[in-house]
């Protein structure tokens, strides 16, 4: 009694592990790269999970589709293959990146015991990051130049500080207020100030084409004057490669801000290195 094998399976079960390794990879560094941990890193795993789980499902599904006696072959095939995707889960386990905790590192740990990506609200307390004192932080950015990059540096900074300290969006304006003197209330009761500085920070226009920073009234014109009437500390970080404004490419009112020391944070791998450095400089001012 012999069987015949058919050749479509195996191009079945190839289609629906890449289908899962290209969606694990997609999610898997999205994840990363929300966290500041590395997005390739992050990729490779998900490829190797999505792989996985692809051929698991799609050996199970085999081996249930092909139970006659005529069809051992088959059913062998989707064996080896939920095999393989064990073995392949096994090796992640083993040989897969972790990220740990250290005295001088106070990152989060986001792999659980089988050192795979987890959710960090199903961490336990424990492994949480450590919440610094309660100093008020005020981000000044433009959203047509940083709005990404603002969003996870807040995020990051929330992980340390109390999110009622870190002031970033005027959204939060109320309505029917002046901004002008809502803003400078605003910054007059924060420590520090974090200018967001992109590669368009300097030149964005108005709608009429008029350099925003040539307003009296814009927002983040009036945001950097204020802390420099204060005289608090002022942070330029300069993100997607944006370098230092000189003095005078600004408004005089502003041009002591060319002069304030600023902290370059790159794209991944290295930014949450970098907004690491970010927050052991803010705990020293």
């Amino acid at each position: 009694m012999g069987s015949t094998f058919d050749f479509r399976l195996i191009i079945t079960i190839l289609v629906v592990v890449v289908i899962c390794a290209a969606a694990g990879t997609i999610l898997m560094a999205v994840g990363f790269a929300r966290r500041g941990s590395r997005t390739r890193t992050g990729a490779m795993m998900g490829a190797v999970l999505g792989a996985c789980i692809g051929l698991m499902v799609i050996g199970s599904i085999d081996i249930a589709a092909n139970s006659s006696i005529d069809r051992i072959t088959e059913r062998m095939f989707g064996v080896a293959s939920v095999g393989l995707g064990i073995l392949l889960l096994l090796l992640l386990r083993l040989f897969g990146t972790r990220q740990h905790s250290t005295a001088t590192d106070k990152t989060t740990k986001d792999f659980s015991q089988w050192n795979l990506p987890v959710a960090k609200a199903s961490l336990s307390a424990s492994n949480a990051p450590k919440k610094l004192s309660s100093k008020k932080i005020f981000l000044s950015y433009r959203r047509e130049d940083s709005a990404d990059a603002t969003g996870r540096i807040y995020d990051h900074l929330a992980e340390r500080y109390e999110r009622t300290s870190i002031f970033k969006d005027v959204d939060s304006i109320p309505f029917g207020v002046d901004f002008r003197k809502h803003l400078r209330t605003v910054i007059e009761t924060c420590e520090v100030v974090l200018v967001i500085i992109g590669d368009r920070w300097l030149m964005i226009p108005d709608g009429s084409g008029q350099r925003r920073l040539d307003d009296p009234a814009d927002f983040v014109r009036i945001e950097v004057e204020s802390a420099l009437q204060r005289d608090i500390p002022i942070v330029p970080v300069l993100v997607n490669g944006a370098t230092m404004p000189r003095p005078q490419d600004l408004p005089e009112a502003m041009q002591e801000l060319a002069y304030r020391n600023g902290l370059p944070v790159r794209h991944d791998p290295d930014f949450h290195n970098d907004l690491e450095r970010l927050v052991k400089s803010l705990e020293q001012n």
